[in-house]
């Protein structure tokens, strides 16, 4: 599958990028956009970086990427080359992202397109932004998983059916952990 920083990081030139991605919302289908810019919305884009059903990984990344483009984030209509909005679709809920202004009134990559450029040559390469965020994400995730979806009986069949996942530091963890107050195994695993 194709995603938005592949198609973005195929580009080298960065106001080739720009000129490419500039406009993309026009191509949406049944797409209605009330809160678009009113000066040159032309030369905006739609980025979505998560929506209702995001994974970690994609909750992460769009973390990454709002912290790195937070220059340049504020409402566009006072100026500013980014825009964080949430649209609604009937079929997926709610999926959320930026309004990136692409180029500038000289028809060159602004600045702030620059920075999503370089991120998306990073996602392009490897997909994760922040390994400690992530790696935190994960492990929130699965601790929730573990208490909430698993019985105490159920914990004690998965840790027996996966040992060489955990490593205890004695009775008193290994007892924490089957009680659900945390999980010790591979995040990704119990996630997957």
């Amino acid at each position: 599958m194709t995603t938005w920083y592949t198609r973005l990081a195929s580009y080298e030139d960065v106001n080739e990028a720009a000129r490419a991605l500039a406009g993309n919302w026009r191509k949406f289908e049944s797409f209605g956009w009330h809160d678009r810019p009113t000066h040159r919305p032309e030369d905006c884009a739609i980025v979505y970086l998560e929506n209702r059903d995001s994974d970690c990984l994609d909750q992460s990344n769009a973390a990454a990427i709002y912290a790195a483009l937070h220059a340049w984030t504020g409402l566009q209509c006072d100026g500013s080359d980014v825009e964080t909005q949430s649209h609604n679709h009937w079929a997926v809920g709610h999926v959320d992202g930026i309004v990136i202004r692409c180029l500038d009134a000289k028809g060159k990559a602004t600045a702030a397109f620059k920075a999503l450029h370089a991120l998306a040559a990073k996602l392009d390469g490897y997909p994760v932004l922040d390994e400690d965020d992530f790696s935190r994400r994960e492990q929130e995730a699965a601790d929730l998983t573990w208490k909430s979806c698993y019985r105490e009986a159920e914990r004690i069949e998965y840790i027996r059916q996966h040992r060489e996942q955990f490593e205890f530091h004695g009775l008193a963890d290994m007892a924490a952990c089957v009680r659900g107050k945390f999980f010790a195994g591979y995040a990704s695993e119990l996630l997957g």
